[in-house]
């Protein structure tokens, strides 16, 4: 995985934090979230940007509550480039997996996401803590490089159909 990626949040509350600060040491990292996001929030290499510079990226993921990931998407929509590879980290696979695919630009390349573990957890263990991946409309390649680069974070990748998921 290249190191010279941005990678996008979408969501900045406990999860959305963890999740930058994990990826900020491989990729540079912007944060947006509805709510906003202060200077003192942030750790380093974690930068905050505006919702319109938060699409310029390699890979965006969406870190909301299912609750609200449908609005978020279908307000994000517009703003989506086409290179970008779009992950969700939803607890559940079907619902995000299916707006996903209907909300978001044609040809969009999708990674639906469960890590199945949070902040706490993942600090308090020797790691090998389950991520589910499903291959929505990513591609071979693009799907096993994350993966791959998700092993190296000691996770352990569990690869299934986000109906096997639920």
């Amino acid at each position: 995985m290249s190191t010279d990626k941005t990678v996008s949040i979408y969501g900045y509350g406990r999860f959305g934090k963890f999740w930058a600060d994990l990826l900020a040491k491989t990729f540079r990292v912007k944060v947006y979230s509805r709510r906003g996001v202060h200077p003192h929030e942030v750790n380093h290499g974690v930068e905050i940007c505006s919702k319109h510079d938060l699409f310029n990226c390699d890979a965006l993921f969406y870190c909301v509550a299912i609750s609200s990931l449908q609005d978020v998407l279908e307000d994000s929509s517009p703003y989506c480039h086409p290179d970008s590879v779009f992950f969700d980290t939803c607890s559940v696979k079907m619902l995000p997996s299916k707006w996903m695919q209907e909300i978001l630009p044609k040809g969009s390349r999708i990674i639906s996401t469960h890590p199945m573990f949070g902040p706490d957890s993942y600090q308090q263990t020797d790691r090998q803590l389950p991520m589910v991946m499903c291959d929505i409309s990513a591609g071979f390649e693009q799907f096993e490089c994350w993966a791959d680069y998700f092993t190296t974070l000691s996770l352990q990748v569990v690869k299934m159909t986000p109906d096997e998921h639920d």
